[in-house]
């Protein structure tokens, strides 16, 4: 006969295997989501890299980069500078240095701010290389609005390539920004640095 026991026992293992199997695959996501996350770094508000690309154009050491003061006049100065990489086959890696004075700051890429007009940088080679990486920026400090934004000196990284025919390379070196202060901020401005560099 029927046993109305032995049924909603049957019918208790079955919703525990099948809470069991849902929880399972829960849990499954969740260590292929942490996973996923622990391959990256972050490069800055609203921009992700693969930690060991991070980790490749993070130098122990930067070479020294020679640039002015900056003042109430210039506010935002800077300098360039390309060293070849030991442990790649005839790739350079570049550095800018930007120096801002005391009282301003800079607001980092990829911030919406409504207002506010983010540092930004391009590289041109004169198609004598190729870039191997993209232009990687510090991660900014969060001020009292929320946003992102550079104080007293930042680094920016790149790396190229020069081509097989290239003897020299022509560099230009694009920054666009728009400096503040706690009062107001300045119109947006334009530094461009050039340099030339031995590809052999």
């Amino acid at each position: 006969g029927w046993d109305f026991n032995r049924s909603t026992r049957w019918i208790d293992h079955f919703s525990l295997g099948l809470d069991w199997r849902m929880n399972h695959k829960r849990l499954c996501w969740l260590s292929l989501t942490l996973l996923s996350i622990a391959g990256c770094a972050s490069d800055g508000p609203g921009r992700w890299i693969k930690s060991n690309a991070a980790k490749d154009l993070t130098p122990k050491d930067v070479p020294q980069i020679t640039v002015a003061n900056p003042t109430a006049e210039a506010p935002v100065t800077a300098g360039m500078s390309c060293a070849r990489n030991p442990g790649k086959d005839n790739e350079f890696d570049l550095f800018i240095r930007l120096r801002i004075a005391e009282g301003y700051y800079l607001h980092a890429p990829d911030e919406k701010h409504p207002d506010m007009i983010p540092v930004s940088a391009s590289l041109d080679f004169g198609n004598l290389a190729e870039a191997t990486s993209e232009l990687v920026f510090p991660t900014g400090s969060i001020d009292e609005s929320g946003y992102a934004v550079y104080r007293d000196e930042i680094v920016l990284r790149a790396r190229f390539r020069p081509s097989d025919s290239a003897a020299e390379i022509p560099i230009k070196a694009t920054i666009n920004y728009q400096v503040c202060s706690a009062t107001s901020c300045l119109p947006p401005s334009v530094i461009v640095l050039s340099q030339q560099v031995a590809a052999r």
